[in-house]
């Protein structure tokens, strides 16, 4: 797996697909960016509709998931090193201007990076995204939750909160392995961090056109943050889903990866 070392030294693992046969260029390049807790295989529903639609896709692991490095305890989150992280994984893939799907935080990110970085942003696409941290209910209580009671309560509380009763038992027990793997400092740090920051400034900067995926369930974005979102961006279309809890990105990959494909070929 390789990795892209980023302006602060942290690596981030990354991986690249593609179906296209050697000697064909790739419709395009996808940039897949999961949120707090996850890591890249979280978007494996995805990558059918997408690799049969001609994509190349990277995925990353965010920095201190996965198989990055962990910053050490105490370390200073920004939103600007985040999207240094995205800009150091498209370097490493010797990628210039691609497409940039976000989930939960790592959504947050993709919207602050097509700002900052408007010349390597051709589309957006966030689902479970929020501008403004300090608007979640029941943030400031994550960095408590993993600092008294450990990683395990906080993993409990983030099923209940991404997922409905009926989700794929399978799917419910990969997510509590991959939460339950977390660092607890690089959750309590990032929460601590998500939960001071707003990106709202910035988003009339967008210029990108944005796709935005809003489960109706999320107890973490409320449902009418999907519209605000879209309120304040030059070029967004709203697509909700009803009957979706926060994890969107795994039980509604399916048709979120139609929707992509379709939007990506129409706006793209």
């Amino acid at each position: 797996m390789p990795f892209a070392t980023s302006s602060d030294g942290i690596r981030i693992a990354w991986r690249s697909d593609s179906a296209v046969p050697p000697g064909r260029a790739p419709a395009a390049t996808i940039l897949l960016q999961h949120g707090l807790g996850l890591e890249m295989h979280a978007w494996d529903g995805w990558m059918a509709p997408l690799l049969a639609a001609g994509f190349r896709v990277l995925r990353a692991d965010l920095r201190g998931h996965g198989h990055s490095d962990r910053p050490a305890e105490g370390s200073l989150w920004s939103t600007r090193q985040l999207c240094d992280d995205l800009d150091t994984v498209l370097d490493d893939a010797g990628v210039g201007r691609c497409h940039i799907v976000g989930e939960s935080w790592g959504g947050t990110a993709a919207l602050a990076f097509a700002a900052a970085r408007p010349a390597r942003t051709a589309c957006l696409a966030v689902m479970s995204t929020t501008y403004d941290g300090t608007a979640i209910p029941t943030i400031r209580g994550f960095a408590p939750l993993v600092r008294d009671r450990g990683i395990e309560a906080w993993s409990r509380m983030m099923l209940e909160a991404r997922f409905t009763a009926e989700i794929d038992p399978a799917v419910l027990d990969w997510v509590d392995r991959v939460q339950g793997a977390c660092t607890p400092h690089v959750i309590a740090d990032m929460s601590d961090y998500v939960a001071a920051e707003s990106i709202e400034p910035v988003l009339a900067a967008v210029r990108a056109p944005v796709l935005i995926l809003a489960p109706q369930g999320s107890p973490f974005v409320q449902a009418d943050t999907a519209a605000s979102l879209a309120s304040r961006l030059a070029d967004a279309e709203l697509h909700r889903y009803p009957g979706h809890r926060h994890g969107l990105v795994l039980t509604g990959a399916e048709i979120g990866a139609t929707e992509l494909v379709a939007f990506l070929q129409r706006r793209g």
